[in-house]
């Protein structure tokens, strides 16, 4: 069985005797057999979908020549179909004598109509007529969808219209409603402005306006309705957002308001002055979300931010640092007083402040800087408006209708295009006598880098007015002496709430108004910058911030012989 010596050096070896080429091979049979079947499958299908209707047509085509072919094709087999021809010879006569007769038979005609085979002994015919039946049924399906498809688009189109309607009218009486509303506001504004005239008691251009306050008997000031106005007008300043509307009889909050749903804002720490940014209060309402978000979620990674610790202490005056460690004061006492007492403010549900003076339209800290009371400090400079004349020493005092005119100092607010007094925030950095002299040095005088201090007092912020009386020259003039006291007169005219626009159901201005008069010439001229933009005449149509016109007309009433 051995291969013969001479036979296997005969035998040629395979030049390519490498594994690589056999591992090919396998892997082309493997791949071959496995996408195979696949293809033939797919190509089978693709064979199929395209014949599929051609090859019906063929299959019935072919089911009729059968059917018809059985039908005439005689009932006995071959060997035995001579036994067939003579019945079929039979029935031929049969139909010829019947023919015969009827054509000379009366009795007997031929009736005109056709005689109508049973069609059911037929397989194809059924067969027929079951597919008509079919494609009828599927017509009529066919159709009934349609038409209500057609009819469901009526519907659909009639309820589109409908609902339009129906926002319209919804449109119209929310337009209604808005226009009811604002005329309603519109209308308790102009009540309020009459009250006001009322009370200024204006009879004829140049009258004097006699000093008309209410106080009660314990000397308590009353809170006018007039005092809780200006912060209900909207839009919020320096923004687009809508005030809740808030009536004079919804303002208290011992008035039930179930409707009451103000929107709210807090203007971000990014706009302010970075000066300011290490003294403003956090937006408590974000930080309640972030709050509830983290308990929802039960964050437990270490590396995620953690809470700001933000605890502020309502109704109390503390020491805080800033982020550099600078420490300042915090007072969160109210200037509001209630038979001599300061007003403790509540707190709501939420855990902010609640304005005392009742509702606003509006929550959250708005524009200002603090929750709660936020303190400012005012200064009324005010001075009697000289003629032109030619003595410059001593001056003639302008005179209309018999009565003096009096001018006060205005810084001119860029961001909102309004003038103010001169005032500002009191922080807690410096004391709030050191705020007014910052102010006048740096808005009024051109002063910069002007030092701040925490021990400045109220003599000392009077002091600093003084120094602009002339008394020692009129002294040597008019050869009698002139104190600087009498020459200077500095008042406090009010200290509490502020009637400002920017106030919010969380936040609002109280305000501590000083009035300092020149009553002879002063130095302010020299040292002011551009004094023709800083001076503005008192009138009762003076356009300032706030309610800051009716302390000025206050100060204008202390005096006689005042036109206003």
């Amino acid at each position: 069985s051995s291969i013969p010596y001479p036979v296997q050096e005969k035998l040629e070896k395979c030049v390519n005797n490498s594994t690589g080429s056999y591992l090919i091979l396998l892997q082309y049979i493997f791949i071959t057999k496995l996408v195979y079947v696949t293809l033939i499958f797919t190509v089978t299908r693709v064979t199929l979908a395209t014949t599929y209707e051609r090859s019906v047509e063929i299959w019935k085509y072919q089911l009729f020549l059968i059917v018809v072919n059985n039908h005439w094709r005689p009932m006995l087999p071959v060997p035995l179909v001579l036994l067939y021809y003579p019945f079929v010879v039979i029935k031929c006569c049969y139909h010829v004598l019947n023919y015969i007769c009827k054509a000379w038979c009366p009795c007997c005609a031929r009736s005109k109509e056709k005689p109508v085979r049973v069609g059911d002994l037929n397989i194809w015919r059924g067969l027929m007529r079951m597919q008509k039946k079919n494609e009828k049924l599927e017509m009529e399906k066919v159709n009934q969808v349609r038409t209500a498809d057609a009819r469901l688009k009526v519907i659909s189109k009639h309820q589109s219209t409908q609902s339009k309607q129906m926002d319209s009218i919804n449109d119209r009486l929310i337009g209604i409603i808005n226009s009811q509303t604002t005329l309603s506001l519109t209308l308790e504004h102009m009540k309020h402005v009459m009250e006001e005239l009322g009370n200024k008691n204006f009879k004829t251009a140049g009258d004097v306006l006699p000093l008309r306050s209410q106080h009660t008997r314990s000397g308590d000031v009353l809170p006018l309705r007039s005092q809780h106005n200006r912060c209900r007008m909207s839009p919020y300043p320096g923004t687009s957002i809508r005030r809740y509307p808030v009536f004079d009889k919804n303002v208290s909050w011992e008035e039930n308001y179930p409707a009451y749903d103000p929107p709210a804002f807090s203007r971000p720490e990014e706009e302010y002055e970075e000066d300011r940014r290490p003294y403003l209060d956090p937006n408590m309402f974000e930080l309640q979300k972030q709050k509830m978000e983290r308990e929802r979620l039960k964050v437990e990674d270490e590396e995620a931010p953690q809470d700001v610790a933000f605890s502020p202490e309502f109704n109390a005056e503390v020491e805080a640092n800033t982020s550099a460690g600078d420490k300042y004061v915090v007072d969160r006492t109210s200037w509001i007083t209630k038979d001599d007492q300061p007003v403790q403010y509540v707190l709501d549900t939420s855990g902010v402040p609640r304005n005392p003076m009742g509702r606003t339209g509006l929550r959250g800290r708005g524009n200002l800087w603090r929750w709660g009371p936020n303190h400012m400090i005012y200064a009324i400079v005010s001075r009697w408006k000289s003629a032109p004349n030619d003595n410059d020493v001593v001056p003639a005092h302008k005179m209309v209708n018999g009565m003096k005119v009096m001018e006060i100092l205005v810084v001119h607010n860029d961001l909102l295009n309004e003038d103010s007094l001169p005032g500002d925030f009191i922080s807690g950095k410096n004391s709030k006598y050191n705020v007014i002299c910052e102010v006048m040095m740096s808005d009024l005088l051109g002063e910069k880098d002007v030092p701040s201090s925490t021990q400045l007092d109220q003599e000392d912020m009077i002091q600093f007015f003084r120094q602009f009386v002339v008394s020692d020259l009129l002294s040597g003039i008019l050869g009698r002496s002139i104190p600087a006291t009498s020459s200077l007169s500095s008042t406090l005219v009010y200290k509490g709430y502020m009637d400002d626009s920017n106030n919010t159901d969380n936040a609002w201005v109280e305000a501590e108004v000083w009035n300092f008069h020149y009553h002879s010439r002063d130095r302010l001229d020299n040292k002011i910058v551009y004094k023709e933009k800083h001076w503005r005449e008192v009138s009762s149509v003076l356009q300032l911030a706030g309610s800051q016109l009716t302390h000025v007309l206050d100060v204008a009433r202390m005096y006689e012989d005042v036109r206003i």
